[in-house]
């Protein structure tokens, strides 16, 4: 049987060649050395309308024809697609009509027919469809429109279908919490004759003992020399993976001491030497320093009497030596163990330097010795947890001894270690205490995490319950307000952006956490009723009827009632069905196909690629032709396209990078994939473009990708808790692809997961969306909006060595920041090496509203090896209203806002679209003919700046 050999992850440097030899097959003979590059921003429809009438005066001036590279973004992929999509139609025509012909006669015929079309100003059958189409999401904006109400039901259908895995996630979560509390329960309502006390203390020993296993695992890394490449990879697994693991079963310990804890029962009323071995020790030391020591007897001191909250103070500091030196032990065997394991496996280098055997001894005993004095300190903190429980004897609040009570046993086990980790002082190194702190750090997120989830579950349905009607009216609508705000600030440009609306900022950062508490609560109050009112209760007095006659307190208590009553498999049943849902759900509901993308995406493909399908047959029912979409490996030629797109990294160990938090990757009709990094620290890598889902990526699929803006991750926008909130109501347009990073493991499975093109189980990935934390280490990365990394384009063009730039700047920047020029020229610096002077000044309004000085200005690019640049940047702008033609200077004088009207509107009508083609157009004119000029023999010169 034939095999598929394996597809590898492409370098950068093969594919610039590959990109360099692509751009000179299709260029004329003449076509000189340097190259030139040009971009559009982004900015939605306003960028794209305003980039149509700059490509309309490029191809005036015959200036298309020099074009090597197009890098587009988000707005500006929907002009650039329209024009990719239309040249390589019309070279499928010449290719068909003269199939002998080269490439570059080919492109240059295509090039040709565009440019004569768009030379011209009325007339062309391309941008009549985008005037029809101008309100592209909804073509028909009526409220009864069938186009506004399949926006709002395919909205429904994937939230719906997202939900269904998201909360039986959460009702899970609830749930477990459930599961403990009738457990506990459980147990202290048993026999003590018959409690298997055995079992959880095997079971107790036993994940502590794993746990101890796995941090020895990972200590080893923590003290030896760094790694790099695929060993860092698998280090860092290690790191975080194991970490998780550790924190996972150290709470699994922590449950099990809660319930041996409810066993161990200090007696009150017996002489010390009957409460321990360790009371009596300490009478007979406290007679010995009295003066009449020597004439008492011995069974004096054993008869002593203390009081019974000495007895049991006594009888815990016993307790927290014996257990605590158990555990030390037990962990130190452990983590030995882990820890020649890893050495072994690392093939000897796992210890550290400079220790030897001597040192180790001592070593050994120091953590011995302190760790008696570390088990008494821990034994006092238990002392207090007891009391504050009411252990042993737990009287209603079960449910506090299950959760808070568990999380308060880890904190006893936190202070411990960490007063025995002061007592060995240089006995630990630098690199052990570090981990140490931030296992700590990773506890305590999971104990406050565990904390909010118990107290939710059990303290909501009491709420519920006994809040009077209007408190519940204003605050479901307070609710549903901040949710809706939160919605709508948290997915724009603006958000954690410096100098926006500080209501706006302190709104997007609230909202989610009323969203989540809100949310929690009312899958607890679900789970309540549902018990409350389940078979098992039937026939009784009914504890749901009893529940809404009390008071508050009454409430809690009878949530208790409950919690004592549940039959333990109606809990366990709730939770595997709810499992079970979400198994099903994200085996089944592709995260790619029921986000938003697609809705976006097949709009895009109707307005802007099917603009150039002269056979175009929509679909009579939906309007749609799937010919409108080409395959975007059928498009090579020139201009090469580049469409820009943001690697988001929001959780990765890019510290320099905390501010962008993204990475530019791209889409090319030969690659798709990412570079970053440089030495040692070069990361990414490119798959072929033609291999992608096993027949090629389509032009509308990247072009969209380029343009999600609204995305849970959106590089330097990131706001974990913005990004529940917009996860949690699908407000998804990013695309998950499948990562072409060669340290994830070229092979066999990547090229699968090429071909595949998605996720094929999305649950952790919706998590991964759903807590904004996504990197570049996964099987699978995530990719939105350009504009989360580079708004303007430039970035990929400064990369490929461009002498020659054009950028066209359509984003909204009403008060002329320029920021995304300004983010870009940074980037260019930090990571390329190239330092770019540009002057935008004359740019800028003289007073606020004013008109400005020019349009456009130039900048040099200064690479550190090889030919200066050049740089035109293009501003839409205006410069004196009175100057401009009729119709649109009606306009600038009708919308004060022109031409930075809001990004938000995506639905333009006729004389709107038509005001920024024509000042695209006016803009682009002047720019051109201001800083080029050929020469006698045709020959293309860029004024420099």
């Amino acid at each position: 049987m034939a095999t598929t050999e394996p597809v590898s992850t492409i370098d950068w440097a093969t594919v610039r060649m590959e990109e360099l030899r692509s751009v000179r097959d299709h260029a004329p003979e003449s076509s000189p050395d340097e190259l030139f590059g040009l971009a559009f921003s982004g900015g939605g429809i306003r960028s794209a309308t305003f980039n149509l009438g700059v490509l309309q005066a490029l191809a005036k001036q015959r200036l298309l024809h020099d074009v090597d590279f197009l890098s587009t973004v988000s707005g500006g992929g929907y002009i650039g697609g329209w024009l990719t999509a239309w040249l390589g139609r019309e070279r499928q025509k010449l290719r068909e009509a003269l199939p002998a012909a080269r490439s570059r006669d080919v492109n240059g015929r295509a090039l040709d027919t565009v440019s004569e079309a768009l030379a011209r100003n009325e007339g062309i059958p391309q941008i009549e469809h985008l005037r029809r189409f101008s309100n592209y999401l909804t073509p028909k904006k009526s409220f009864m429109s069938a186009d506004f109400w399949t926006a709002i039901t395919t909205h429904f259908r994937n939230t719906l279908l997202n939900q269904l895995m998201l909360v039986p996630l959460l009702m899970m979560v609830c749930g477990a919490a459930w599961l403990f509390t009738v457990v506990t329960a459980r147990w202290f309502e048993a026999d003590p004759a018959l409690r298997p006390t055995e079992v959880v203390k095997s079971l107790t020993s036993a994940a502590l003992f794993f746990a101890a296993v796995f941090t020895g695992f990972n200590l080893v890394d923590s003290d030896s020399a760094p790694a790099t490449g695929a060993a860092a990879q698998r280090r860092r697994w290690t790191g975080e993976g194991m970490v998780a693991f550790v924190m996972a079963v150290t709470f699994a310990a922590c449950w099990g001491l809660v319930l041996l804890v409810g066993a161990w029962e200090p007696p009150r009323t017996a002489t010390l030497l009957a409460t321990t071995p360790l009371g009596a020790k300490l009478a007979a030391l406290a007679s010995l320093l009295r003066v009449e020591a020597f004439a008492t007897r011995v069974g004096a001191a054993q008869t002593w009497q203390l009081t019974p909250t000495v007895q049991e103070l006594l009888f815990w500091i016993e307790r927290g030596v014996v257990c605590y030196v158990r555990l030390v032990a037990l962990c130190g065997i452990a983590m030995m163990l882990g820890w020649a394991v890893r050495r072994w496996l690392r093939g000897g280098d796992g210890l550290p330097a400079g220790r030897s055997a001597a040192a180790m001894g001592r070593g050994v005993l120091a953590l011995l010795l302190s760790s008696l004095f570390a088990g008494a300190v821990g034994g006092l903190v238990c002392f207090g947890i007891a009391r504050v429980l009411g252990l042993p004897f737990v009287d209603a609040h079960v449910w506090l001894v299950a959760g808070p009570g568990t999380v308060a046993i880890a904190i006893a086990i936190g202070v411990t270690i960490t007063l025995h980790v002061g007592l060995m002082g240089r006995d630990f190194s630098e690199a052990v205490r570090e981990w140490l702190a931030r296992a700590g750090a990773w506890l305590c997120i999971v104990g406050v995490s565990l904390l909010l989830v118990f107290a939710v579950t059990f303290i909501a349905p009491p709420v519920f319950c006994r809040a009077p009607a209007w408190v519940l009216g204003s605050g479901g609508v307070g609710w549903l307000v901040t949710t809706g705000a939160g919605l709508a600030f948290g997915h724009g440009a603006k958000t954690g952006v410096p100098g926006a609306s500080s209501t706006r900022e302190l709104v997007t950062r609230l909202a989610p956490y009323f969203f989540v508490v809100g949310l929690l609560g009312l899958v607890a109050e679900v789970l309540y009723l549902f018990f409350a009112n389940g078979p098992a209760f039937e026939g009784q007095d009914g504890i749901a009827a009893a529940f809404f006659a009390e008071s508050f307190v009454g409430c809690m208590e009878r949530t208790d009632v409950l919690a004592w009553h549940l039959p333990l498999a109606t809990c366990a049943l709730t939770l595997l069905a709810c499992f079970g849902l979400v198994v099903l759900m994200a085996w089944r509901v592709d995260v790619n196909l029921f986000s938003y993308h697609g809705f976006y995406r097949n709009r895009i493909a109707r307005c802007y690629l099917g603009a150039s399908n002269a056979e175009r047959r929509p679909h009579p029912f939906t309007g749609f032709d799937e010919r409108d979409n080409p395959q975007f490996a059928t498009l090579e030629g020139r201009p090469f396209h580049i469409v820009s797109a943001a690697l988001n990294l929001t959780s990765g160990n890019h510290l320099a990078w905390q501010e962008r938090s993204a990475a530019s990757y791209t889409f090319t009709p030969l690659y798709c994939g990412y570079s970053f990094g440089r030495g040692a620290e070069l990361r990414g890598g490119y798959y072929p473009t033609p291999e992608y889902r096993g027949g090629g990526l389509h032009l509308a699929t990247a072009v969209a990708t380029s343009g999600a803006a609204a995305s849970p991750n959106m590089g330097y926008h990131t706001s974990p808790a913005v990004a529940f909130l917009l996860t949690m109501f699908n407000i998804r347009l990013g695309w998950w692809m499948p990562n072409s990073n060669a340290a994830i493991g070229p092979g066999a499975g990547a090229l699968r997961r090429w071909r595949r093109g998605g996720p094929r189980f999305g649950l952790f990935n919706i998590l991964k969306e759903l807590f904004g934390s996504v990197d570049e280490d996964s099987r699978y990365v995530y990719v939105s909006d350009g504009g989360h990394f580079d708004n303007m384009g430039l970035y990929e063009l400064v990369r490929r060595g461009c002498t020659r730039i054009v950028v066209c700047d359509g984003e909204a920047d009403g008060a002329y920041q320029f920021e995304g020029i300004a983010s870009a020229i940074a980037k260019c610096r930090a990571d390329l090496d190239v330092d770019i002077v540009l002057d935008v000044t004359e740019i800028r309004p003289l007073a606020d509203g004013g008109p400005c000085l020019a349009h456009f200005v130039r900048g040099e690019v200064r690479y550190p090896e090889g030919t200066p640049g050049t740089l035109l940047y293009l501003k839409s702008s205006l410069v004196d209203r009175e100057m401009l033609a009729a119709d649109l200077r009606h306009y600038a004088y009708a919308h004060t806002d022109f031409p930075h009207q809001s990004t938000d509107d995506q639905w333009f009508d006729e004389s709107q679209f038509e005001a920024y083609r024509l000042l695209g157009l006016c803009i682009g004119t002047a720019a051109i003919k201001d800083s080029f000029r050929r020469d006698r023999d045709g020959r293309l010169h860029m004024k420099p700046a």
